[in-house]
């Protein structure tokens, strides 16, 4: 590990697994690339998916931030998921639950078809699992304008929260509600197109 790795605040949460990354990236819809050009830092969301020890994040060929991080720019990708709001009996201890992780290297452009359309399945199963056999596969000109930039999982960290408020025991007698009010994301009811009402049905693996 190196010393953009290490957690030094609450080191107790620290998570250097692959098991804890893999589950904070696989159920991350969105990250955030961290990286610098000409001294201006910048912060793209980008789609992350996971497949083995990889992660690819999905763009546009033709893009500014594919041409320049396809050079080997060093970046930084962070992904959170936030579980809880924790409402400690004083202000100074409330705080949040939370997964987040961060992976360091360089990203490299996926050049092979093959490669490139393994990833888009991934990422298209991702966003809604049955999705991939209910439409239309790219086209060859399709697969060309889309991006993928790559990156080991290699050298990264986690940082985890988890459970209730700790409070100061001089606090434990005030009359202050404290607990944890959970959070998450969920999924609503589709809403068909309006160039697709009348024409098709709600599809089985949406309906759940």
């Amino acid at each position: 590990m190196g010393s953009n790795t290490v957690v030094n605040r609450h080191k107790e949460r620290g998570r250097y697994d692959t098991g804890t990354i893999y589950g904070i990236l696989d159920g991350s819809l969105i990250c955030h690339v961290a990286f610098s050009i000409d001294g201006l830092p910048y912060n793209m969301p980008m789609i992350p998916v996971r497949i083995d020890n990889t992660l690819y994040l999905h763009t546009s060929a033709r893009s500014r931030f594919y041409e320049t991080l396809s050079k080997g720019t060093d970046v930084c990708i962070a992904a959170t998921l936030l579980d809880g709001l924790v409402l400690a009996k004083s202000a100074y201890n409330s705080s949040m639950n939370y997964r987040s992780t961060m992976v360091f290297g360089k990203l490299a452009p996926v050049t092979d078809p093959e490669e490139k359309l393994k990833a888009a399945h991934q990422l298209t199963e991702k966003i809604a699992g049955g999705r991939w056999a209910d439409c239309r596969q790219p086209s060859e000109s399709e697969l060309r304008a889309t991006g993928f930039l790559k990156i080991p999982i290699a050298t990264f960290s986690s940082k985890v929260r988890e459970g209730p408020p700790t409070d100061n025991p001089e606090d434990l007698s005030l009359g202050y509600w404290s607990g944890v009010i959970p959070l998450c994301i969920s999924r609503g009811e589709p809403v068909t197109s309006p160039n697709d009402e009348g024409r098709t049905t709600l599809p089985e693996y949406l309906q759940d």
